[in-house]
Protein backbone atom coordinates (compact mmCIF):
# COMPACT_ATOMS: atom_id res chain seq x y z
CA UNK A 1 0.00 0.00 0.00
CA UNK A 2 1.67 3.19 -1.21
CA UNK A 3 1.89 6.04 1.28
CA UNK A 4 0.73 8.88 -0.93
CA UNK A 5 -2.04 6.98 -2.68
CA UNK A 6 -3.72 6.12 0.60
CA UNK A 7 -2.87 9.36 2.38
CA UNK A 8 -6.48 10.50 2.36
CA UNK A 9 -7.64 7.27 3.96
CA UNK A 10 -5.08 7.68 6.74
CA UNK A 11 -6.13 11.28 7.31
CA UNK A 12 -9.88 10.80 7.09
CA UNK A 13 -10.40 7.45 8.78
CA UNK A 14 -9.88 8.66 12.37
CA UNK A 15 -12.64 11.25 12.30
CA UNK A 16 -14.96 9.91 9.60
CA UNK A 17 -15.21 6.42 11.06
CA UNK A 18 -15.89 7.08 14.73
CA UNK A 19 -19.19 6.92 16.54
CA UNK A 20 -21.87 4.27 16.75
CA UNK A 21 -22.63 2.26 13.63
CA UNK A 22 -25.93 0.62 12.87
CA UNK A 23 -27.11 -1.80 10.23
CA UNK A 24 -28.26 1.18 8.14
CA UNK A 25 -25.02 3.13 8.52
CA UNK A 26 -22.46 3.15 5.72
CA UNK A 27 -19.17 3.98 7.41
CA UNK A 28 -16.35 5.80 5.68
CA UNK A 29 -14.10 2.72 5.89
CA UNK A 30 -16.76 0.53 4.26
CA UNK A 31 -17.33 3.15 1.60
CA UNK A 32 -13.63 3.43 0.73
CA UNK A 33 -13.25 -0.36 0.70
CA UNK A 34 -15.92 -0.56 -1.99
CA UNK A 35 -14.26 2.26 -3.95
CA UNK A 36 -10.81 0.64 -3.84
CA UNK A 37 -12.12 -2.81 -4.72
CA UNK A 38 -14.50 -2.21 -7.60
CA UNK A 39 -14.32 1.33 -8.97
CA UNK A 40 -13.47 1.44 -12.72
CA UNK A 41 -10.60 3.86 -12.05
CA UNK A 42 -8.97 1.17 -9.88
CA UNK A 43 -8.93 -1.17 -12.86
CA UNK A 44 -7.50 1.65 -14.94
CA UNK A 45 -4.77 2.05 -12.31
CA UNK A 46 -4.00 -1.65 -12.56
CA UNK A 47 -3.51 -1.31 -16.33
CA UNK A 48 -0.40 0.74 -15.64
CA UNK A 49 1.18 -2.42 -14.19
CA UNK A 50 0.63 -4.17 -17.51
CA UNK A 51 2.04 -1.12 -19.28
CA UNK A 52 5.17 -1.30 -17.13
CA UNK A 53 5.51 -5.00 -17.93
CA UNK A 54 5.39 -4.15 -21.63
CA UNK A 55 8.15 -1.55 -21.18
CA UNK A 56 10.25 -4.11 -19.29
CA UNK A 57 9.73 -6.63 -22.09
CA UNK A 58 10.85 -4.00 -24.59
CA UNK A 59 13.95 -3.28 -22.50
CA UNK A 60 14.85 -6.97 -22.35
CA UNK A 61 14.61 -7.15 -26.13
CA UNK A 62 18.05 -5.55 -26.41
CA UNK A 63 19.53 -8.90 -25.36
CA UNK A 64 17.70 -10.77 -28.10
CA UNK A 65 20.14 -12.44 -30.52
CA UNK A 66 19.54 -11.79 -34.21
CA UNK A 67 19.94 -14.04 -37.21
CA UNK A 68 20.04 -13.00 -40.85
CA UNK A 69 20.57 -14.63 -44.20
CA UNK A 70 21.08 -13.71 -47.84
CA UNK A 71 21.07 -15.83 -50.98
CA UNK A 72 22.28 -14.23 -54.22
CA UNK A 73 22.07 -16.42 -57.30
CA UNK A 74 22.42 -15.80 -61.07
CA UNK A 75 21.87 -18.24 -63.94
CA UNK A 76 21.83 -17.39 -67.63
CA UNK A 77 22.07 -19.39 -70.85
CA UNK A 78 22.07 -22.64 -68.87
CA UNK A 79 25.10 -21.46 -66.96
CA UNK A 80 25.38 -20.90 -63.23
CA UNK A 81 27.09 -17.54 -62.99
CA UNK A 82 27.31 -17.57 -59.18
CA UNK A 83 25.63 -18.74 -55.99
CA UNK A 84 26.33 -16.69 -52.89
CA UNK A 85 24.98 -17.75 -49.50
CA UNK A 86 25.60 -15.76 -46.36
CA UNK A 87 24.05 -16.64 -42.99
CA UNK A 88 24.94 -14.61 -39.92
CA UNK A 89 24.08 -14.10 -36.29
CA UNK A 90 24.56 -11.28 -33.79
CA UNK A 91 24.76 -11.46 -29.99
CA UNK A 92 24.47 -8.15 -28.04
CA UNK A 93 26.57 -7.54 -24.95
CA UNK A 94 26.26 -5.28 -21.94
CA UNK A 95 28.66 -2.85 -23.61
CA UNK A 96 28.91 -1.39 -27.09
CA UNK A 97 30.52 -4.49 -28.66
CA UNK A 98 28.45 -7.15 -30.36
CA UNK A 99 29.54 -10.70 -31.01
CA UNK A 100 29.03 -11.78 -34.64
CA UNK A 101 29.24 -15.10 -36.41
CA UNK A 102 28.67 -15.90 -40.09
CA UNK A 103 28.76 -18.71 -42.62
CA UNK A 104 29.59 -18.02 -46.28
CA UNK A 105 29.40 -20.36 -49.24
CA UNK A 106 30.19 -19.15 -52.79
CA UNK A 107 30.49 -20.97 -56.12
CA UNK A 108 29.97 -20.29 -59.82
CA UNK A 109 31.89 -20.02 -63.09
CA UNK A 110 31.82 -16.23 -63.09
CA UNK A 111 32.47 -15.74 -59.37
CA UNK A 112 34.65 -12.78 -58.44
CA UNK A 113 38.06 -14.15 -57.42
CA UNK A 114 37.98 -12.35 -54.07
CA UNK A 115 34.76 -14.23 -53.21
CA UNK A 116 36.40 -17.64 -53.74
CA UNK A 117 35.96 -19.85 -50.67
CA UNK A 118 36.61 -23.48 -49.79
CA UNK A 119 34.10 -25.95 -51.18
CA UNK A 120 32.49 -26.48 -47.77
CA UNK A 121 32.22 -22.73 -47.14
CA UNK A 122 33.76 -20.63 -44.40
CA UNK A 123 32.70 -19.91 -40.82
CA UNK A 124 33.79 -16.59 -39.31
CA UNK A 125 33.43 -15.21 -35.77
CA UNK A 126 34.44 -11.93 -34.15
CA UNK A 127 33.17 -8.60 -32.88
CA UNK A 128 31.55 -5.42 -34.14
CA UNK A 129 32.64 -2.40 -32.11
CA UNK A 130 31.80 1.32 -32.48
CA UNK A 131 34.92 3.30 -31.63
CA UNK A 132 33.39 6.81 -31.35
CA UNK A 133 29.62 7.11 -31.78
CA UNK A 134 27.88 4.60 -29.58
CA UNK A 135 30.93 3.57 -27.59
CA UNK A 136 29.90 5.27 -24.32
CA UNK A 137 26.15 5.34 -24.89
CA UNK A 138 23.83 3.92 -27.50
CA UNK A 139 20.18 3.24 -28.24
CA UNK A 140 20.23 -0.11 -26.45
CA UNK A 141 21.45 1.36 -23.18
CA UNK A 142 18.99 4.20 -23.60
CA UNK A 143 16.11 1.71 -23.82
CA UNK A 144 17.15 0.14 -20.50
CA UNK A 145 17.29 3.47 -18.65
CA UNK A 146 14.16 4.75 -20.37
CA UNK A 147 12.22 1.67 -19.26
CA UNK A 148 13.21 2.40 -15.65
CA UNK A 149 12.01 6.01 -15.95
CA UNK A 150 8.76 4.97 -17.62
CA UNK A 151 8.10 2.39 -14.91
CA UNK A 152 8.57 5.09 -12.29
CA UNK A 153 6.30 7.43 -14.27
CA UNK A 154 3.61 4.75 -14.42
CA UNK A 155 3.83 4.25 -10.66
CA UNK A 156 3.45 8.00 -10.13
CA UNK A 157 0.46 8.09 -12.48
CA UNK A 158 -1.09 5.26 -10.47
CA UNK A 159 -0.63 7.26 -7.29
CA UNK A 160 -2.00 10.40 -8.95
CA UNK A 161 -5.12 8.64 -10.21
CA UNK A 162 -5.58 6.94 -6.84
CA UNK A 163 -5.25 10.24 -4.98
CA UNK A 164 -7.77 11.94 -7.25
CA UNK A 165 -10.22 9.07 -6.86
CA UNK A 166 -9.89 8.98 -3.08
CA UNK A 167 -10.11 12.77 -2.81
CA UNK A 168 -13.27 12.94 -4.94
CA UNK A 169 -14.84 9.98 -3.13
CA UNK A 170 -14.01 11.41 0.30
CA UNK A 171 -15.42 14.83 -0.56
CA UNK A 172 -18.59 13.19 -1.86
CA UNK A 173 -18.96 11.22 1.38
CA UNK A 174 -18.35 14.32 3.52
CA UNK A 175 -20.90 16.26 1.46
CA UNK A 176 -23.40 13.46 2.10
CA UNK A 177 -22.61 13.73 5.82
CA UNK A 178 -23.11 17.50 5.66
CA UNK A 179 -26.46 17.29 3.90
CA UNK A 180 -27.65 14.57 6.26
CA UNK A 181 -26.69 16.70 9.26
CA UNK A 182 -28.53 19.72 7.80
CA UNK A 183 -31.63 17.57 7.37
CA UNK A 184 -31.48 16.73 11.08
CA UNK A 185 -31.06 20.40 11.97
CA UNK A 186 -34.06 21.35 9.83
CA UNK A 187 -36.09 18.47 11.26
CA UNK A 188 -35.42 19.76 14.77
CA UNK A 189 -36.26 23.30 13.67
CA UNK A 190 -39.56 22.12 12.19
CA UNK A 191 -40.33 20.20 15.36
CA UNK A 192 -39.80 23.36 17.43
CA UNK A 193 -42.04 25.35 15.08
CA UNK A 194 -44.80 22.72 15.33
CA UNK A 195 -44.56 22.75 19.14
CA UNK A 196 -44.77 26.52 19.15
CA UNK A 197 -47.80 26.46 16.84
CA UNK A 198 -49.54 24.01 19.16
CA UNK A 199 -48.70 26.22 22.13
CA UNK A 200 -49.97 29.34 20.35
CA UNK A 201 -53.23 27.60 19.49
CA UNK A 202 -53.63 26.42 23.10
CA UNK A 203 -52.98 29.90 24.46
CA UNK A 204 -55.42 31.42 21.97
CA UNK A 205 -58.08 28.82 22.89
CA UNK A 206 -57.80 29.70 26.58
CA UNK A 207 -58.02 33.39 25.75
CA UNK A 208 -54.52 34.22 27.03
CA UNK A 209 -53.06 35.08 23.59
CA UNK A 210 -54.02 36.85 20.35
CA UNK A 211 -55.05 35.00 17.18
CA UNK A 212 -52.26 36.64 15.22
CA UNK A 213 -49.73 34.53 17.15
CA UNK A 214 -51.26 31.36 15.70
CA UNK A 215 -50.99 32.81 12.21
CA UNK A 216 -47.35 33.76 12.71
CA UNK A 217 -46.59 30.34 14.17
CA UNK A 218 -48.24 28.69 11.18
CA UNK A 219 -46.12 30.75 8.76
CA UNK A 220 -42.99 29.58 10.60
CA UNK A 221 -44.10 25.95 10.29
CA UNK A 222 -44.65 26.28 6.54
CA UNK A 223 -41.34 28.04 5.98
CA UNK A 224 -39.40 25.44 7.92
CA UNK A 225 -41.26 22.60 6.19
CA UNK A 226 -40.13 24.07 2.84
CA UNK A 227 -36.59 24.41 4.19
CA UNK A 228 -36.65 20.79 5.36
CA UNK A 229 -37.90 19.53 1.99
CA UNK A 230 -35.18 21.52 0.28
CA UNK A 231 -32.51 20.04 2.55
CA UNK A 232 -33.89 16.52 1.93
CA UNK A 233 -33.62 17.11 -1.81
CA UNK A 234 -29.99 18.28 -1.39
CA UNK A 235 -29.32 15.21 0.74
CA UNK A 236 -30.64 12.93 -2.00
CA UNK A 237 -28.44 14.71 -4.55
CA UNK A 238 -25.40 14.27 -2.33
CA UNK A 239 -26.27 10.62 -1.74
CA UNK A 240 -26.63 10.03 -5.46
CA UNK A 241 -23.28 11.75 -6.16
CA UNK A 242 -21.64 9.62 -3.47
CA UNK A 243 -23.23 6.40 -4.75
CA UNK A 244 -21.59 6.97 -8.16
CA UNK A 245 -18.36 5.77 -6.51
CA UNK A 246 -19.93 2.46 -5.43
CA UNK A 247 -19.57 -0.41 -7.88
CA UNK A 248 -19.91 -4.15 -7.45
CA UNK A 249 -17.74 -6.93 -8.84
CA UNK A 250 -19.97 -7.15 -11.93
CA UNK A 251 -19.14 -3.58 -12.99
CA UNK A 252 -22.58 -2.32 -12.03
CA UNK A 253 -23.46 0.65 -9.85
CA UNK A 254 -24.78 -0.18 -6.41
CA UNK A 255 -28.15 1.19 -5.34
CA UNK A 256 -28.34 2.30 -1.73
CA UNK A 257 -31.54 1.87 0.25
CA UNK A 258 -33.23 5.06 1.40
CA UNK A 259 -32.63 4.06 5.01
CA UNK A 260 -28.83 4.01 4.58
CA UNK A 261 -27.17 6.99 6.28
CA UNK A 262 -23.56 8.09 6.82
CA UNK A 263 -21.82 8.39 10.13
CA UNK A 264 -22.06 11.72 11.88
CA UNK A 265 -19.58 14.51 11.29
CA UNK A 266 -17.03 14.62 14.09
CA UNK A 267 -13.70 16.45 14.43
CA UNK A 268 -12.24 15.29 17.74
CA UNK A 269 -9.19 13.65 16.16
CA UNK A 270 -8.82 15.99 13.21
CA UNK A 271 -6.11 18.21 14.68
CA UNK A 272 -3.97 15.27 15.73
CA UNK A 273 -4.37 13.55 12.35
CA UNK A 274 -3.61 16.78 10.50
CA UNK A 275 -0.50 17.48 12.59
CA UNK A 276 0.85 14.01 11.74
CA UNK A 277 0.05 14.52 8.06
CA UNK A 278 1.66 17.96 8.03
CA UNK A 279 4.85 16.56 9.59
CA UNK A 280 4.96 13.80 6.95
CA UNK A 281 4.48 16.35 4.20
CA UNK A 282 7.28 18.55 5.49
CA UNK A 283 9.65 15.60 5.81
CA UNK A 284 8.80 14.12 2.40
CA UNK A 285 8.00 17.23 0.39
CA UNK A 286 10.49 16.30 -2.34
CA UNK A 287 8.79 12.89 -2.71
CA UNK A 288 5.37 14.25 -3.59
CA UNK A 289 4.08 12.74 -6.88
CA UNK A 290 3.69 16.11 -8.72
CA UNK A 291 7.35 16.90 -8.02
CA UNK A 292 8.60 13.42 -8.86
CA UNK A 293 6.66 13.39 -12.13
CA UNK A 294 8.35 16.58 -13.33
CA UNK A 295 11.75 15.29 -12.19
CA UNK A 296 11.05 12.09 -14.10
CA UNK A 297 10.32 14.10 -17.25
CA UNK A 298 13.60 15.98 -16.75
CA UNK A 299 15.34 12.60 -16.45
CA UNK A 300 13.87 11.53 -19.79
CA UNK A 301 15.06 14.80 -21.36
CA UNK A 302 18.57 14.21 -19.99
CA UNK A 303 18.46 10.70 -21.42
CA UNK A 304 17.48 12.16 -24.79
CA UNK A 305 20.40 14.60 -24.58
CA UNK A 306 22.86 11.76 -24.05
CA UNK A 307 21.75 9.97 -27.19
CA UNK A 308 21.75 13.26 -29.15
CA UNK A 309 25.32 13.94 -28.10
CA UNK A 310 26.33 10.50 -29.31
CA UNK A 311 24.59 11.03 -32.64
CA UNK A 312 26.48 14.29 -33.09
CA UNK A 313 29.81 12.41 -33.01
CA UNK A 314 31.52 10.96 -36.10
CA UNK A 315 30.88 7.29 -36.74
CA UNK A 316 33.85 4.96 -36.73
CA UNK A 317 32.99 1.27 -36.59
CA UNK A 318 35.33 -1.69 -36.39
CA UNK A 319 34.37 -5.18 -37.55
CA UNK A 320 36.99 -7.81 -36.82
CA UNK A 321 36.56 -11.54 -37.40
CA UNK A 322 39.78 -13.24 -36.24
CA UNK A 323 38.32 -16.75 -36.35
CA UNK A 324 38.17 -18.29 -39.83
CA UNK A 325 37.19 -21.95 -39.99
CA UNK A 326 36.80 -24.23 -42.97
CA UNK A 327 34.19 -26.93 -42.10
CA UNK A 328 35.83 -29.24 -44.63
CA UNK A 329 39.04 -29.27 -42.63
CA UNK A 330 41.16 -27.75 -45.37
CA UNK A 331 43.42 -25.20 -43.78
CA UNK A 332 41.27 -24.50 -40.72
CA UNK A 333 43.55 -22.65 -38.36
CA UNK A 334 43.26 -19.84 -35.86
CA UNK A 335 46.05 -17.58 -37.09
CA UNK A 336 45.44 -13.90 -36.52
CA UNK A 337 48.03 -12.80 -39.04
CA UNK A 338 46.79 -14.94 -41.93
CA UNK A 339 43.16 -15.94 -41.31
CA UNK A 340 41.03 -12.94 -40.33
CA UNK A 341 38.68 -10.36 -41.74
CA UNK A 342 38.94 -6.69 -40.81
CA UNK A 343 36.68 -3.75 -41.70
CA UNK A 344 36.89 -0.13 -40.59
CA UNK A 345 34.09 2.26 -41.59
CA UNK A 346 34.00 6.02 -41.06
CA UNK A 347 31.22 8.56 -41.56
CA UNK A 348 30.80 12.17 -40.39
CA UNK A 349 28.50 15.07 -41.05
CA UNK A 350 30.61 18.15 -41.82
CA UNK A 351 28.21 20.88 -40.69
CA UNK A 352 26.16 18.71 -38.31
CA UNK A 353 23.40 21.32 -38.14
CA UNK A 354 20.60 18.88 -37.39
CA UNK A 355 22.42 17.46 -34.35
CA UNK A 356 23.21 20.97 -33.09
CA UNK A 357 19.57 22.05 -33.51
CA UNK A 358 18.30 18.94 -31.71
CA UNK A 359 20.63 19.62 -28.78
CA UNK A 360 19.49 23.24 -28.60
CA UNK A 361 15.85 22.15 -28.56
CA UNK A 362 16.69 19.62 -25.87
CA UNK A 363 18.32 22.31 -23.70
CA UNK A 364 15.31 24.60 -24.17
CA UNK A 365 12.93 21.80 -23.18
CA UNK A 366 14.98 21.07 -20.08
CA UNK A 367 14.94 24.74 -19.07
CA UNK A 368 11.17 24.77 -19.50
CA UNK A 369 10.76 21.69 -17.33
CA UNK A 370 13.15 23.10 -14.71
CA UNK A 371 11.01 26.22 -14.51
CA UNK A 372 7.93 24.02 -14.35
CA UNK A 373 9.48 22.13 -11.43
CA UNK A 374 10.14 25.39 -9.62
CA UNK A 375 6.53 26.45 -10.18
CA UNK A 376 5.21 23.09 -8.96
CA UNK A 377 7.24 23.34 -5.75
CA UNK A 378 6.11 26.92 -5.23
CA UNK A 379 2.48 25.96 -5.85
CA UNK A 380 2.67 23.05 -3.42
CA UNK A 381 4.23 25.20 -0.69
CA UNK A 382 1.62 27.90 -1.28
CA UNK A 383 -1.20 25.36 -1.12
CA UNK A 384 0.16 23.88 2.09
CA UNK A 385 0.35 27.33 3.66
CA UNK A 386 -3.18 28.09 2.48
CA UNK A 387 -4.52 24.81 3.86
CA UNK A 388 -2.72 25.37 7.15
CA UNK A 389 -4.22 28.87 7.43
CA UNK A 390 -7.70 27.56 6.63
CA UNK A 391 -7.41 24.73 9.14
CA UNK A 392 -6.42 27.19 11.88
CA UNK A 393 -9.28 29.50 10.87
CA UNK A 394 -11.86 26.71 11.00
CA UNK A 395 -10.52 25.35 14.28
CA UNK A 396 -10.62 28.75 15.99
CA UNK A 397 -13.99 29.77 14.60
CA UNK A 398 -15.59 26.37 15.06
CA UNK A 399 -14.98 26.57 18.80
CA UNK A 400 -16.57 30.04 18.79
CA UNK A 401 -19.53 28.81 16.76
CA UNK A 402 -20.06 25.88 19.13
CA UNK A 403 -19.95 28.32 22.02
CA UNK A 404 -22.53 30.37 20.14
CA UNK A 405 -24.71 27.27 19.72
CA UNK A 406 -24.61 26.66 23.47
CA UNK A 407 -25.42 30.30 24.28
CA UNK A 408 -28.24 30.37 21.73
CA UNK A 409 -29.68 27.19 23.23
CA UNK A 410 -29.62 28.74 26.70
CA UNK A 411 -31.26 31.94 25.44
CA UNK A 412 -33.93 29.93 23.64
CA UNK A 413 -34.66 27.94 26.78
CA UNK A 414 -34.94 31.15 28.81
CA UNK A 415 -37.26 32.63 26.17
CA UNK A 416 -39.46 29.54 26.36
CA UNK A 417 -39.79 29.98 30.10
CA UNK A 418 -40.72 33.65 29.61
CA UNK A 419 -43.20 32.68 26.89
CA UNK A 420 -44.83 30.10 29.14
CA UNK A 421 -45.53 32.76 31.79
CA UNK A 422 -46.71 35.30 29.23
CA UNK A 423 -43.68 37.60 29.31
CA UNK A 424 -42.53 36.90 25.73
CA UNK A 425 -44.02 36.61 22.26
CA UNK A 426 -43.99 34.33 19.25
CA UNK A 427 -41.80 36.83 17.44
CA UNK A 428 -39.09 36.80 20.12
CA UNK A 429 -39.27 33.05 20.45
CA UNK A 430 -38.92 32.65 16.69
CA UNK A 431 -36.00 35.07 16.68
CA UNK A 432 -34.19 32.99 19.30
CA UNK A 433 -34.83 29.79 17.36
CA UNK A 434 -33.56 31.30 14.11
CA UNK A 435 -30.32 32.36 15.79
CA UNK A 436 -29.87 28.85 17.18
CA UNK A 437 -30.71 27.33 13.81
CA UNK A 438 -28.20 29.60 12.05
CA UNK A 439 -25.48 28.70 14.58
CA UNK A 440 -26.14 24.96 14.20
CA UNK A 441 -26.00 25.19 10.40
CA UNK A 442 -22.73 27.12 10.52
CA UNK A 443 -21.29 24.56 12.95
CA UNK A 444 -22.12 21.71 10.58
CA UNK A 445 -20.87 23.56 7.49
CA UNK A 446 -17.60 24.60 9.15
CA UNK A 447 -17.02 21.01 10.27
CA UNK A 448 -17.51 19.72 6.72
CA UNK A 449 -15.29 22.44 5.20
CA UNK A 450 -12.53 21.71 7.70
CA UNK A 451 -12.61 17.97 6.93
CA UNK A 452 -12.60 18.60 3.18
Amino acid sequence: MRFWMYLIVVLCSPFLSTGQSTADTLSYDQFIDYVLQHHPVVRQIQLFDRKSQAYNLKARSIWDPKISGNLDRKTFDEKSYFNKLNIGGEMPSAFAAKGIVSYESNDGIFLNPEATLPAQGLVSAGINLPLIRGLLFDERRRIIQEAQLLNQQNELKQIELGNKLLASATKAYVDWQLRTSLVKVNQNALGLAVQREDAAKSIFTTGDGPAIDTLEARIDVVQRKVKLDESIMEQQRAKLAMSLFLWDSNDELLTLRNAVVPQELVTQQLKEAYDVLKLNLENQLSDLPPILMVENEIGQIDLERKILREQAKPQLDLKWLPLQWDPGGNGNAFTLRENNKFNLGFQANILNRKAKADLQLNRIEREMQSENLRQVRLRINTNLERIDTEIKFYQENLSLIRENVLSSSQLLEAERVKFSIGESSIFLLNSRELKLLDAQIKSVEFTAKMIK
